[in-house]
């Protein structure tokens, strides 16, 4: 395989050993790879889905730096992955684009001092090493896993955007309600499974927050590899918080909240019963509404795209997301529907409180924005 030479420092991992203490050090340039992250993680008995981070594990973040400090390791087997955000599309396993190019791994422990380079292969995980038994015994793994193995993403807070710690994700049998997996988020809200192929439910659940349950299916080419959730604090009657969450595309998004036939949107006049929390800036980002007071009749709710830009033909063919928060849980969890267009109508509110949805994707000129 053809090494690229960087002009710039290839991120690295290091595991320095003392004593009583393991440290793991994830380095990277946060230009070449902005989306870049590792989990450190106990398995469990063979056969269950429920890995959590060590105890006593403290993680420090910097630019382009992960570090995760434990001196509390069991006996048995834990594990490390180095995940790419960056790349989670189709394209990337067909193209054979292979982002672990850049990517070298430096091991230190007790009388062990090892470099290793990634392995053939293109994918979003890397499954690194192992440290097996009493002894701490290294073991590279060194395989490159398939996207359609794994379902991974990150929690936030919907309101700010700020990466939610400690939130349980459950995975249960739609039809049994079995548990088959837990799994708790790190200090930047990941979450990770490996799952063979079957319909799913996913659910969050975290103190203060609104538990969301989310089917999810891994069969054939619909494999959802990542599935991020922006969770809203509890509510207040009266209250509706919006979340409209994407992808990589398209980069440039707007909830409309339209009042009376007057829209109002996030770059456009305050309202007193309308208060925007946040803006996403990025790819895998949120823009959150917050609706207050007794007067929702007679509005409506779209997202609407730049109509200069290409969203006109990519926004149909993404992962355009809307959730809508009450009180008493989600009344609403919406993808954007298929096809060609850069305004998605959702719902109206009529004069009696009723809620109709509109589900509909149109398209918008720049002459009439």
């Amino acid at each position: 395989m053809q090494r690229y030479l960087l002009p710039v420092l290839l991120f690295s991992l290091s595991l320095h050993v003392t004593a009583q203490e393991w440290t793991v050090t994830l380095r990277w340039d946060p230009q070449a790879l902005p989306l870049l992250e590792g989990k450190l993680f106990i398995p469990q008995q063979e056969g269950t889905l429920i890995p959590q981070e060590p105890r006593e594990t403290k993680v420090t973040e910097l630019l382009g730096e992960m570090t995760w400090t434990t001196s509390a390791l069991p006996p048995g087997r834990t594990r490390f992955y180095v995940i790419n955000k960056e790349r989670d599309d189709e394209f990337a396993d067909w193209a054979g684009y292979r982002w672990l190019d850049m990517v070298e791994v430096r091991v230190t422990g007790p009388e062990v001092s090892r470099k290793f380079l990634a392995p053939l292969g293109s994918g979003a995980l890397w499954y690194v090493f192992d440290i097996l038994g009493e002894d701490n015994f290294l073991q590279p793994t060194m395989q490159i896993l398939p996207r359609r193995q794994s379902i991974y993403g990150h929690i936030t807070d919907a309101s700010t955007g700020v990466p939610i710690k400690n939130v349980t994700v459950e995975v249960i049998n739609p039809t049994t309600g079995e548990i088959l997996g837990k799994d708790t988020t790190s200090s930047s809200g990941l979450y990770l499974f490996f799952l063979s192929e079957g319909a799913y439910t996913l659910r969050t659940s975290s103190r203060d927050y609104i538990s969301i349950d989310e089917s999810i299916n891994t069969l054939g080419f619909d494999f959802p590899k990542r599935r991020d959730f922006n969770l809203s604090r509890e509510l207040q009657e009266q209250q509706l918080r919006i979340v409209l969450s994407w992808d990589y595309y398209p980069e440039n998004l707007d909830l409309i909240w339209e009042h009376e036939k007057k829209p109002v949107s996030s770059t456009g006049q305050d309202n007193s019963n309308l208060k925007w929390e946040f803006t996403g800036s990025r790819a895998f980002s949120n823009e959150s509404l917050l609706v207050e007071g007794p007067n929702l009749s007679l509005s409506r709710l779209s997202v609407e795209a730049n109509p200069l830009s290409n969203s006109l033909f990519l926004m149909g063919y993404s992962q355009v997301r809307v959730r809508v928060y009450k009180k008493d849980g989600v009344i609403l969890n919406l993808t954007v529907p298929s096809g060609s267009g850069n305004k998605w109508e959702i719902f109206e509110v009529d004069t009696d409180l009723k809620v109709n949805l509109l589900h509909r994707l149109g398209t918008i000129t720049p002459l009439e924005k």
